[in-house]
């Protein structure tokens, strides 16, 4: 069936075949098209609704699950419902989701690289509490995430894959920002936030390293230095020196936010320390 770009007024039976980046079931429809489907799982047969059609390969949503697959689950978090993007394998059995993740490892290596994959070791996080960074919009003060393939923000009272430090973190009050990112070491425990724009009166607690991200000309407060930021930008290729915060992290490929001006005026520094 051939369409223009939009929603399709008509659905179709797929047999979901492989695994994509991103939580995708992979298909092909009648003309031998990919069709990436989200919300499905290998070995199911779904029905789904075509939201976008290319001339090399389409995108459908799960309509109802016709015959499902034994890793199939519901999802334990209640903010997939509302339609929170946060997580694509909610739907997915914790069991299984290494299986999955090194089967499009696996892909992407042998069928695009053209090379032999070597044996992979699969090690399994956490079912909660693992994730050390995340990134949100902010409404009404409140920190939220992307609904799914949308701009719009999920308002969220409890993230079950959220650190706890983190998830501490995602509760305080960001009046006046746009976006935030938090971040936590998960063997220090210290903690780093960041937002835009610079002038939103945002509070957290006292041991949190802040900083504000103007959208043109990047970070514009100071902000405290720990031994995990040197750790992480003593890992970045290319960095000639950690002996001062002001010396590193200076190219946005470094540093969220940092500008890529190499000179070395106070202004265009990424940070400086706080004493």
């Amino acid at each position: 069936m051939e369409m223009g770009r939009g929603i399709a007024s008509k659905s179709n039976e797929l047999v979901i075949t492989g695994a994509a980046k991103g939580g995708d079931g992979i298909a092909r429809d009648g003309d031998g098209r990919v069709v990436f489907v989200s919300g499905a799982l290998p070995g199911e047969t779904v029905a789904v609704e075509l939201t976008d059609v290319k001339r090399d390969f389409a995108r459908a949503r799960v309509i109802e699950v016709l015959v499902p697959s034994p890793d199939r689950v519901a999802p334990p978090c209640p903010a997939v419902a509302g339609g929170c993007g946060g997580c694509d394998l909610q739907h997915l059995a914790v069991a299984a989701q290494p299986v999955w993740k090194q089967g499009v490892v696996v892909d992407a290596a042998t069928r695009i690289g053209k090379f032999d994959m070597p044996p992979i070791e699969v090690r399994t996080l956490p079912a909660t509490a693992y994730r050390t960074t995340v990134h949100g919009l902010v409404r009404d003060g409140r920190f939220g995430f992307r609904a799914r393939a949308s701009h719009d923000a999920i308002d969220i009272d409890h993230c079950l894959v959220a650190h706890p430090r983190v998830a501490e973190l995602m509760a305080c009050d960001f009046r006046g920002a746009d976006e935030v990112t938090l971040r936590v070491g998960a063997r220090t425990g210290e903690r780093l936030a960041w937002w835009n724009p610079e002038d939103a009166d945002v509070s957290l607690p006292a041991d949190v390293a802040t900083r504000a991200v103007s959208s043109r000309r990047g970070p514009t407060v100071p902000m405290r230095w720990s031994s995990w930021q040197a750790r992480w930008c003593k890992m970045s290729k290319g960095l000639r020196s950690i002996s001062t915060p002001a010396s590193v992290c200076s190219r946005r490929r470094y540093w969220p936010g940092a500008t890529t001006s190499r000179r070395s005026s106070t202004a265009q520094r990424p940070f400086e320390t706080v004493r």
